[in-house]
């Protein structure tokens, strides 16, 4: 995935806090161009706030090890090739403290702004709809769907269309979730999906779970690579899947 990286550090002042550390940290990044904040495509809700761009996320309490924060270039709504962007980076926490029934965020050393250039990669839209799927009766591990002591119920199936791996992982679009079966149908699709031109990006089944979804199967490619997996217009079979049917249409960015 295509994306803007930036390294910073954070200084908490325990003097004035009297605490060796935070009992809760969040991060908070913005972007402004041209004095105004910038725009987000809204499909990427993490993201947005009010339509701007908005990163927000609660941090590990280990303030020794590096934070590493990805920006996708897809979401930002930004002209192609180079941009100049002022970034306002904080770290705010919030008071717990007994004797203060409300709640408040304290500001931490180190609120920054800094002004970057980058040069933002052409895009490319897409829309997708899984019509069908249909699991087999075990999962990867060779269990029951939805497995526990007693015994294994059939799985709540959804699809999703999902981008990058790790800190840089972003579901795109999640399907309605079938209750308890072995096989489903939908009928709506996803939006137009924006992403940077040759991001790879993942179709999968899922078994729905509280917790996190276990994945049945999915495939994986740029988007001319899937566009060709659905020029052969027939049902597949794959990795916990017996039958697997989508279609795919590039559209104009």
């Amino acid at each position: 995935m295509r994306k803007l990286s930036y390294y910073a550090s954070l200084c908490y002042d325990t003097i004035f806090h009297l605490r060796k550390r935070p009992t809760t940290l969040q991060l908070v990044i913005s972007l402004n161009a041209n004095n105004t904040p910038v725009k987000c495509e809204n499909s990427f809700s993490k993201y947005c706030k009010n339509g701007a761009f908005y990163y927000k996320k609660d941090l590990i309490l280990d303030l020794n090890k590096r934070k590493t924060v990805l920006i996708p270039f897809y979401i930002l709504k930004l002209p192609q090739g180079q941009n100049n962007v002022l970034l306002s980076l904080s770290a705010v926490m919030s008071d717990t403290s007994i004797f203060d029934s409300a709640l408040k965020n304290i500001k931490i050393i180190g609120e920054k702004s800094h002004r970057l250039t980058f040069v933002k990669p052409p895009v490319e839209k897409f829309n997708l709809l899984v019509s069908g799927a249909k699991l087999m009766t075990t999962d990867f591990k060779g269990k029951p769907w939805d497995y526990n002591f007693f015994s294994g119920s059939a799985p709540d199936i959804c699809w999703k269309v999902t981008i990058g791996r790790g800190d840089c992982y972003s579901t795109l679009y999640k399907s309605a979730v079938t209750k308890n079966s072995y096989s489903a149908a939908w009928l709506d699709g996803t939006y137009d999906i924006t992403i940077s031109m040759g991001d790879e990006f993942c179709v999968g089944v899922y078994d729905d779970d509280p917790m996190s979804d276990d994945l049945a199967g999915s495939l994986c490619g740029n988007l001319s690579k899937i566009l060709n997996f659905s020029t052969k217009k027939q049902p597949m079979s794959f990795d916990r899947l017996s039958y697997f049917s989508f279609m795919i249409n590039r559209v104009a960015p």
